[in-house]
């Protein structure tokens, strides 16, 4: 990496975009074949909301680097905030083709969401056997289970989910089975819990209002 890139990277992360995208833009100058410089460059131009020129660049780091997954993953995230739904796909599966695992959990989260649950699940039980300790993977399981009515299976993910990593979002979830279940007692429970570990969080709140005014 170079030293643009690296900077460019550095006042990303601390939200600083335009000197980032200004950095970025060197980096690209003064060196045009590195990909990972024209893939930073479109990360700062899609936050913006270019997406024509972030979709340019990124397909311009994928020419001059095969594989590159992180790149292939970013492209397929690109396309479903375009709703370019096919193409997101076709991304998500040349990242998961080289074992990406950020890409094998947004395609089951578009499985589930394109309501091609059966896909979902095979997808992130066959994730599950090479990363079991990945909290995500269990959670979007978790929660096709719960949309195919098997309860069981998807308390049992949100709970192994939980215990690698509790938060707010995981028992929030975890509440809406239960409710769906009608196990009242424990969706309080699980909202009550979502709502001690981020009180901002207006999900589990709004589940719990509407628990109670049934009760």
């Amino acid at each position: 990496m170079c030293s643009s890139d690296l900077l460019g990277n550095l006042l990303r992360r601390e939200g600083r975009t335009d000197q980032a995208e200004r950095v970025l833009r060197r980096a690209v100058r003064v060196n045009p074949s590195f990909p990972a410089a024209h893939m930073n460059l479109a990360i700062v131009l899609e936050a913006n909301g270019n997406f024509q020129s972030a979709e340019q660049l990124y397909l311009r780091a994928l020419s001059l680097k095969k594989p590159y997954p992180d790149c292939t993953f970013n492209l397929g995230n690109l396309y479903r905030k375009k709703n370019s739904l096919k193409l997101a796909e076709h991304y998500f599966r040349e990242g998961l083709r080289h074992g990406h695992l950020l890409s094998r959990i947004n395609l089951v989260i578009l499985l589930d969401e394109l309501d091609r649950l059966q896909e979902a699940r095979l997808l992130g039980e066959e994730g599950l056997l090479h990363f079991p300790d990945n909290p995500g993977l269990h959670f979007h399981l978790a929660n096709t289970l719960g949309k195919l009515e098997e309860y069981e299976g998807s308390e049992e993910k949100y709970k192994t989910a939980i215990k690698l990593k509790p938060t707010s979002m995981y028992f929030s979830n975890l509440g809406v089975l239960y409710h769906r279940w009608g196990r009242l007692k424990d969706a309080e429970e699980s909202y009550s819990s979502a709502i001690s570990l981020d009180p901002s969080n207006p999900n589990p709140r709004r589940h719990l209002a509407k628990l109670t005014r049934k009760s």
